[in-house]
């Protein structure tokens, strides 16, 4: 009844990683596949598959090797199943994942589930917490005390707002939805994918939030989104991505914006904005100026107010930084809204 997709390339070491992790499933009988796509020419991937006969591995070699958003495409064809879990090659799950997704998406009649992670160099480091959850946390209402969050809309829309909150390998949903609501994502921007991916899957149902963590993100050079292409151009491609959404979803942006208000208030003032902007990384900081020439208060851009590199306050408390680096994120949506 599931698929498991794993795309790799290149890290069979990692990928053993992953494979163990879904060896370990409490409800591994669900899994009828997992397809493991090699795409980056390195065979001894084959032979890391062969070393779990208990597991239903389609292995697949990608020769040649294909554009990285064409990969995950091209293996469309081959998840039968009515439900697909995803899995980077270089994550894991922890053992109730794939339980605790079904059992979320039965009790919400949801169509995808995400869920919270943690952070790790290895399986031999500790955990951290992942800096993404809290943004879902302040989207719901500050509320984690469920298990499952089933998400409206608006709130699911709000949280990509602030940025890519989900992460992939924690996806677990209806194939058909899935394959819809990505291949929509992948053309409009593939470096923000991640974060539109959830929105374009909220139109065709309701997504299902688990609270508790499910998988682990292994946090490395070679990280997929620390390309020097992204770390480059990060910035204006997810001021891209925010200036798209509030042309292509008027009416949804002035609800979310309307809910974070609800949420998190009062609203910042131009002085309180100039210190917390020094709290932002340089990077939001230049998407932020960008969106602001086309949607902040009369046109003016961020760079304009001259916000002081080093905060003259004293260190903010987790909850203050975290709805001051929100508020940051969504002025110019907050304006644009009124």
């Amino acid at each position: 009844m599931l698929t498991v997709v794993i795309q790799t390339c290149n890290r069979p070491w990692m990928l053993r990683d992953a494979l163990i992790s879904v060896s370990g499933q409490t409800k591994i009988e669900c899994i009828d596949k997992v397809i493991v796509s090699e795409n980056g020419g390195n065979q001894e991937s084959g032979s890391v598959c062969d070393s779990f006969p208990a597991l239903p591995i389609e292995y697949v070699f990608q020769d040649p090797p294909l554009p990285v958003t064409d990969h995950l495409v091209s293996l469309q064809s081959r998840v039968k199943s009515p439900l697909t879990a995803l899995l980077h090659d270089d994550d894991w799950w922890l053992p109730d994942h794939i339980k605790t997704s079904l059992l979320a998406l039965e009790s919400t009649k949801s169509i995808a589930s995400f869920a919270n992670f943690s952070e790790a160099a290895s399986t031999f480091h500790p955990l951290t917490s992942s800096y993404k959850a809290p943004r879902i946390w302040a989207a719901t209402g500050f509320d984690f005390s469920r298990n499952q969050i089933a998400m409206s809309y608006i709130q699911n829309f709000l949280v990509c707002l602030f940025d890519s909150s989900y992460h992939f390998s924690t996806y677990v949903g209806n194939t058909d939805a899935f394959w819809l609501a990505i291949c929509k994502a992948i053309s409009n921007n593939a470096y923000d994918c991640d974060r539109t991916f959830p929105i374009f899957l909220g139109e065709l149902g309701s997504i299902v939030y688990n609270t508790k963590v499910n998988a682990v993100i292994r946090t490395h050079p070679d990280q997929d989104s620390l390309r020097p292409i992204y770390h480059e151009e990060g910035g204006s491609l997810k001021a891209k991505t925010t200036q798209s959404l509030a042309i292509s979803f008027p009416a949804v942006i002035h609800d979310a914006a309307a809910l974070f208000n609800q949420v998190l208030v009062p609203e910042l003032n131009e002085q309180e904005l100039e210190g917390m902007m020094a709290y932002l990384p340089w990077e939001q900081k230049q998407a932020l100026s960008s969106i602001c020439g086309l949607y902040g208060r009369q046109g003016q851009p961020l760079t304009e107010i001259g916000y002081q590199e080093k905060p003259k306050t004293v260190p903010l408390s987790f909850s203050q930084r975290l709805i001051f680096n929100l508020k940051c994120r969504l002025k110019p949506i907050l304006y644009s809204a009124r």
